[in-house]
């Protein structure tokens, strides 16, 4: 009977150091190249706005896209003391490129960027982390351990991946959830019947992770209220 605990443990516990192995791989290369990136054309308005939504809890800048994902990449600059934006009221509803990312340089140029950056890209990084480990855990669905490990260190230690989690833009969490919205889809059918499947904890949990993958991106379709015309 030990002997059978034992056995069953032992792969558990080589595929635990090795996914922890590989995750401190792709974290350390992931900090390491944000060192010396420059900010991209997103990150300072992705940034800027998501900050402005934590200070105010007004979406009213960058309004074309949701506050949920802008906000937790912007929460270090929440506790960073920050030049504010000089007549910000002036970019409230404006659709206008220029305007908008006007705003984000003022905001990101004028403090810290450096630190800012580090810190939101950071957080963009552990979102990847955990996107992996969601794909890990669907690939367990339909393979062993091994080929399982194998899915998780090619997806994590893809070049473009690398190159989408060293920023702080909303496409890696956006991917998380929907993501883990369909893991959780599949445990919901998996084992239980259909009509029970509303009380199924699994299906919860696929509820929320699709709200909040809902509450991330708008798909193509603005449901914001505008309050003002086209500036």
């Amino acid at each position: 009977m030990n002997n059978k605990i034992a056995s069953h443990k032992k792969p558990l516990l080589y595929t635990t150091v090795y996914l922890t192995i590989i995750s401190v791989i792709f974290f350390l290369i992931a900090v390491a190249s944000i060192i010396d990136k420059s900010a991209t054309i997103d990150e300072p308005i992705i940034i800027a706005s998501g900050n402005h939504y934590l200070r105010t809890h007004n979406n009213y800048v960058n309004a074309e896209n949701p506050p949920l994902l802008k906000s937790i990449l912007a929460l270090p600059t929440y506790f960073i003391e920050l030049n504010p934006v000089k007549d910000s009221q002036k970019y409230n509803y404006t659709y206008s490129p220029h305007k908008i990312h006007n705003y984000g340089a003022e905001f990101l140029f004028n403090n810290s960027f450096e630190l800012i950056l580090l810190y939101t890209r950071i957080i963009n990084i552990l979102f990847g982390l955990c996107t992996a480990f969601v794909v890990y855990f669907l690939l367990r669905l339909f393979f062993n351990h091994s080929w399982s490990c194998l899915g998780f260190t090619v997806f994590l230690l893809l070049p473009n991946f690398i190159a989408n989690t060293r920023l702080a833009t909303v496409d890696v969490g956006i991917t998380l959830f929907m993501t883990l919205t369909c893991l959780f889809y599949y445990y919901s059918f998996k084992n239980d019947k259909l009509k029970m499947v509303y009380s199924n904890r699994h299906f919860t949990c696929c509820g929320t992770s699709y709200k909040i993958y809902s509450h991330s991106t708008y798909s193509n379709i603005n449901f914001t209220a505008y309050k003002q015309p086209y500036i």
